[in-house]
């Protein structure tokens, strides 16, 4: 697998946090422009090392794929947050990847 500088930046940093938009990985990646990133970002994800997961239209989170670590995502739609679930996988069915699940969270619920 190639790999270069940047996406290496990538990697370490999505390390050490759950998700990170494109625009947070900016802010903790400040040498590299948005291009790169995204350049960079969409290598990983097609070479299986990032998951994307889609917020909303025009924005995606990213996370590092760990084979130790599997899990699926809650996204609220009223706030975009990315909350880390386990959904069981019944036997016998094609392997699932991943499930994204949406709804509101407690906090904006409560704010009704």
């Amino acid at each position: 697998m190639r790999t270069n500088v940047w996406e290496e930046h990538v990697r370490d940093v999505l390390a050490h946090a759950h998700t990170l938009t494109l625009a947070e990985l900016g802010r903790k990646i400040p040498a590299a422009d948005h291009s790169t990133l995204f350049r960079n970002v969409e290598r990983l994800v097609k070479d299986g090392v990032v998951r994307k997961i889609i917020i909303s239209q025009r924005v995606s989170a990213y996370e590092l794929v760990r084979a130790d670590k599997h899990h699926d995502h809650f996204v609220c739609d009223t706030c975009d947050e990315v909350t880390a679930i386990d959904m069981p996988r019944p036997k016998g069915l094609p392997i699932v990847r991943d499930v994204v699940v949406r709804g509101q969270c407690l906090p904006c619920t409560k704010q009704k």
